[in-house]
């Protein structure tokens, strides 16, 4: 299941390569992905991620963090149909 799932920019598809590219208000660096967009100093929650600069492949613009997962609702979906037939039995 959660194998399908992949990271992407939704504007660029910009794929990330696991580093650590973004900045916390407290200052710390870290991969937002790692860490399912929470700060791992202060524990702040990012809601809204940053792609990278078109200088590094990416286009700049920001994003919900649940949107650069791509093949979410798919597996969403796939859990409430598994859900409804153990109710359904």
């Amino acid at each position: 299941m959660a194998d399908r799932l992949r990271i992407a920019c939704p504007h660029c598809a910009w794929e990330p390569d696991g580093g650590k590219h973004w900045y916390c208000s407290c200052g710390a660096v870290y991969n937002v992905f790692e860490t399912n967009a929470r700060c791992p100093r202060c524990t702040n929650v990012i809601e809204n991620v940053q792609c990278m600069p078109p200088e590094l492949g990416g286009c700049h613009r920001e994003s919900p963090y649940l949107d650069w997962i791509r093949g979410l609702e798919e597996e969403v979906a796939e859990l409430v149909e598994e859900s409804e037939a153990v109710q359904a039995e």
